[in-house]
C-alpha cells in the first residue's frame, strides 16, 4: 500500500481496461535465445483509464496529480465499483513437525487472504488434508500472495466440511502455520460466507504519459496507463 491515492472524485469513465500478464518473453540479447517463462511470482496487471467527455476541472485535476506521481511514484488505485479480491484457489501445502503429544489424527485446511484491517476473502475453492502421526504437529504452508494482502488465516477441521480459523495468522509471504502443542483451535470462527475484501492496487504512471484530446466545448478525451507496482 502507498501513502498516496488517486483522487476519488475523479474516476474514469467505463469501461475499464484490466490486463493481467503471468509471463513475458526474454530475448536474446539477454539469453541467447528467445524464451518464454513466469518473470514474476503473481501475474502483473496493467490498467488503462477511459474518459469520453472529461471536464476542463477533472482535465486539470488529473495533469495536477500526474505532476505530483511523475517519476514511477506508486498510489493506490480503486475502482468506483469496488472490486473484490479473488479468493485463493489451490489447497496450502500440508505438512508435519515432531512436537507434543497429540494422537494420530486427521485433519483438514481451508485458508484465506486477508488486508491489514482483517477484511477476508471467503475460503480457497480447494481444501487439503493429512493424516498425522502421533506426536507430530500439523503445518500449513501458504502460497505466494497478490499484492494487496497482508496475511493469511488458516482454517482447520475434523472434516472436509468443518473448519475453525485459527488464532495467529501466517503474516509473512508463502508463510507456515504451525499447529499449537495442545491442538488447533475449535474457538475460531467459520469460514467467512461472503468476501469484505476490497481490491485497492498500488500502482504508477507508464511512461509518464497522459493523453488528452479535446472533442468540443468543456469535453476532453482522456486515457491513462498504469502499470501495477512490483514491489
Amino acid at each position: 500500500m502507498s501513502d498516496i491515492t488517486w483522487p476519488s472524485d475523479v474516476n474514469p469513465q467505463f469501461p475499464v481496461e484490466i490486463d493481467e500478464r503471468f509471463s513475458t518473453h526474454r530475448t536474446p540479447f539477454e539469453t541467447g535465445h528467445t524464451e518464454k517463462r513466469a518473470r514474476w511470482s503473481r501475474g502483473l496487471r496493467t490498467i488503462r483509464l477511459t474518459w469520453a467527455t472529461a471536464t476542463q476541472d477533472e482535465v486539470e485535476k488529473v495533469q495536477s496529480f500526474a505532476q505530483k506521481v511523475r517519476g514511477a511514484t506508486p498510489f493506490d488505485w480503486a475502482l468506483l465499483d469496488p472490486e473484490k479480491k479473488p479468493r485463493p484457489y489451490g489447497p496450502a501445502t500440508l505438512g508435519q513437525v515432531v512436537g507434543g503429544v497429540l494422537g494420530a489424527r486427521t485433519r483438514y485446511v481451508k485458508f484465506t487472504w486477508a488486508d491489514s484491517s482483517d477484511n477476508e476473502t471467503e475460503a480457497s475453492y480447494e481444501y487439503d488434508s493429512l493424516a498425522i502421526s502421533s506426536s507430530y504437529l500439523l503445518t500449513a504452508t501458504v502460497p505466494i500472495w497478490p499484492q494487496g494482502v497482508a496475511k493469511a488465516y488458516v482454517y482447520v477441521g475434523p472434516s472436509a466440511g468443518t473448519y475453525y480459523r485459527q488464532t495467529t495468522p501466517i503474516t509473512t509471504l508463502g508463510g507456515t502455520w504451525t499447529e499449537p502443542v495442545g491442538g488447533y483451535s475449535t474457538g475460531g470462527s467459520s469460514p467467512p460466507s461472503s468476501n469484505s475484501f476490497v481490491e485497492v492496487i498500488t500502482v504508477t504512471l507508464v511512461e509518464d504519459r497522459l493523453a488528452v484530446r479535446k472533442v468540443k466545448h468543456n469535453a476532453y478525451a482522456m486515457s491513462v496507463l498504469l502499470a501495477e507496482d512490483r514491489a
